[in-house]
């Protein structure tokens, strides 16, 4: 064999290999990838590379909403959680609605049944229209990012915890079910994993945006 198959063979080998250590991350279908990048992991134990996906913010709340309510302006849920983006009570008391405004918007939920007998809850969104609910997750967000978690975003984006690779937008995205149960599973280094009823956790949150980061 000569020098120029070995050389051949050994590029084959270390191409092999680097595929290998990349792990495999599929989207959701509704995230709209602007770009890819492969990254060095510099605090992994075991050397290797990261494919590192970027959506816009835009993505981010369309895929938010998908998850929360399907995208529907008008449904509410049984804990009386409200619209596309499902605000709570006391989310909306700090984005600045009276707490007068909140009970006549919960007194307009009316309830209806699908065919397998399920109850649904609607409401009238004319006392919380769409551009508000839009307006509402700009809010929340930024809240979140720039307040409540602004230092967890910083101390802990970019570490592993239990397995999961934490991005700003899993911590984001995570804080839809509590940002005090997200500060609690990163201070606990994942000790503390939240379950709401609907059997979703933090952990699973966090791991969807696990290889995710926001292109603006």
């Amino acid at each position: 064999m000569n020098i120029y198959s070995i050389f051949k063979i050994s590029i084959i080998i270390i191409t092999i290999a680097i595929c290998i250590s990349i792990p495999i991350h599929t989207p959701s279908p509704d995230l709209e990838i602007q770009q890819e990048q492969l990254i060095d992991i510099s605090n992994s134990p075991h050397p290797k590379v990261r494919r590192i996906q970027y959506i816009s913010r835009n993505t981010f709340y369309s895929h938010i909403a998908k998850t929360e309510s399907k995208g529907s302006y008008s449904i509410a849920n049984r804990s009386l959680l409200l619209g596309k983006y499902q605000a709570s009570k006391h989310a909306l008391l700090e984005f600045g609605y009276s707490s007068d405004r909140i009970d006549q918007i919960y007194a307009t939920v009316d309830t209806t049944y699908t065919t397998q007998g399920n109850p649904r809850y609607n409401f009238d969104i004319t006392l919380f229209p769409p551009e508000e609910q839009e307006r509402f997750i700009r809010w929340y967000m930024q809240q979140m990012e720039t307040k409540h978690l602004r230092k967890h975003i910083h101390k802990y984006s970019g570490k592993t915890i239990q397995n999961i690779h934490i991005t700003k937008p899993g911590i984001l995205y995570a804080s839809m079910m509590g940002y005090a149960h997200v500060q609690r599973f990163l201070e606990s280094g994942g000790k503390y994993n939240y379950y709401a009823g609907s059997g979703k956790s933090i952990a699973g949150r966090l791991k969807k945006y696990a290889n995710i980061e926001f292109s603006n």
